[in-house]
């Protein structure tokens, strides 16, 4: 949930490029939308009834009441959301007339910015402060204390290994080093295990998801509710979370507990779905910046100079968060709808955190997050190719912004390319022809109903770190 703070403040030219770009995939992918939660032959014709799905978010009978207050808050909350888009959207339009057009753009820059730039600054301000309000926004963060697992093997470890392997040649990176091949086939460190709802979801849907992953994993997961005022409002968080890069309570909240542990020596597993996505996005991006501060304050702490013989320098007093020790944390997201996914390198060249990405190819907000700024979905297949950095190189000039953002594909294709910004395989679930059975079945966004069946039925991420590190429950085959 917002707060009033920003974590990366970004210039209002910027922010406008990003808004245009985000328009343009909205419109792009609107049609995926009744897609989310599976066709209509597949909601009603029962197929999706041959597999198991405990627990599933769609069942009414585990859910009823959570449904109909999902159902009564976006009612509730999307006027006021349309309300705020209304009021943003001819001020965007005024922005980009004065920026753009070709009349105005020969008006002196200063001219420009005192009639064109007040009411885009004055609205997203009001939007910002709105949505911070005690009336929308949530509390701090209510979660048990961490659970601690002893050290655990992998569940395979060659095939761990291999997907590490896998992971860094599709990034890009130097062959792990030594300290991460340890890290993926041994016990090592305690762990810590985390998830972070996305929009719409009650406490009970959350703890569902808790018990799948559980059941999955064997692993107790310790939920970081991030909670909802209905999806209009939800929508409009993801709006200041993911294009504005404004702070939310639960960045604050996750990112300061997730530095204690990974100081405290413990492997640090972070898991998100949907809008989740955004917030573990602006996580790692402050573990960054506190990991930046902390490798700055280790240097000022040690000793002036090498001890006698070369032996290493120590520190004179106690462990902040490095860049080292994020090598201990893991990202997993899906159906993510985060614009970028952050990450940092060590002196060898390996980056850090881990970041692992799971996505349908038909899911609308994998196609406004994950799929399009990884690369992975498939050429011209995506609507659009701009990312956020390059709304940063290019925030002089909002038009070349918005041209570019309608340029071609991004190619890749299954997740083996990664556009500036993002850090991370994504392992995308491919659709089958209309009306086929097996992964057609499992095309959706919700996380027990979908992913979760999709991995246990061979369907998603046979060969990702995920599964052959973690996943501990029955793999049920590969699907038809």
């Amino acid at each position: 949930m917002p707060s009033q703070e920003a974590t990366h403040p970004l210039r209002l030219a910027t922010q406008a490029a990003t808004l245009v770009r985000d328009a343009r995939l909205v419109v792009a992918h609107v049609a995926s939308a009744p897609a989310m939660l599976g066709s209509a032959a597949w909601l009603l014709g029962g197929r999706r009834f041959r597999y198991d799905r405990p627990g599933s978010e769609l069942d009414v009978r585990l859910y009823g009441r959570d449904l109909a207050r999902i159902v009564i808050g976006g009612m509730l909350s999307l006027p006021v959301a349309l309300v705020l888009l209304a009021v943003l959207a001819p001020a965007l339009g005024w922005y980009l007339l004065w920026e753009w057009a070709p009349v105005p753009s020969r008006v002196p820059a200063w001219v420009r910015a005192a009639v064109g730039h007040p009411p885009l600054a004055a609205t997203l301000w009001v939007v910002e402060r709105l949505l911070a309000a005690d009336r929308f926004a949530s509390v701090a963060l209510v979660s048990p204390p961490s659970l601690v697992h002893p050290p655990q093997a992998p569940a395979s470890p060659a095939g761990a290994l291999l997907a590490v392997e896998d992971a860094a040649i599709a990034a890009g990176d130097p062959p792990p080093s030594p300290a991460a091949v340890a890290a993926t086939v041994t016990a090592d460190r305690p762990e810590v295990w985390y998830l972070v709802n996305g929009v719409a979801e009650a406490r009970s849907m959350v703890a569902g998801s808790l018990l799948a992953l559980k059941a999955a994993t064997g692993r107790d997961v310790t939920g970081l509710y991030n909670p909802s005022m209905g999806l209009g409002i939800d929508l409009l968080e993801c709006l200041l979370g993911r294009s504005l890069d404004i702070a939310s309570r639960p960045v604050e909240v996750i990112s300061r507990r997730l530095g204690e542990d990974l100081c405290k020596g413990r492997r640090v597993v972070l898991l998100a779905h949907s809008q989740g996505g955004i917030i573990a996005s602006n996580v790692v991006r402050s573990l960054l910046r506190d990991a930046a501060a902390g490798d700055a304050a280790a240097l000022a702490a040690e000793w002036g100079g090498a001890e006698e013989g070369g032996a290493p320098r120590v520190p004179l007093s106690g462990t902040p968060l490095t860049t080292a020790l994020l090598a201990h944390l893991e990202v997993y997201t899906w159906a993510s709808a985060a614009d970028d996914m952050p990450h940092g390198r060590l002196p060898d060249g390996s980056t850090v955190p881990f970041c692992e990405h799971f996505a349908a190819q038909g899911d609308l907000v994998s196609r406004l997050g994950a799929l399009t700024f990884s690369g992975a979905l498939a050429a011209g297949d995506d609507g659009a190719d701009a990312t956020k950095d390059g709304a940063r190189h290019l925030e002089n000039n909002v038009a070349a912004v918005v041209a570019a953002s309608g340029g071609g594909g991004c190619g890749g294709g299954g997740g083996g390319v990664s556009l500036p910004g993002w850090h991370g395989v994504v392992h995308v679930l491919r659709a089958g022809p209309p009306g086929a059975t097996g992964r057609t079945d499992f095309q959706g966004h919700l996380l027990k109903e979908h992913l979760l069946p999709a991995v246990a039925y061979g369907a998603l991420g046979a060969s990702s770190v995920f599964v052959n590190k973690y996943w501990v429950a029955p793999l049920r085959g590969r699907c038809e």
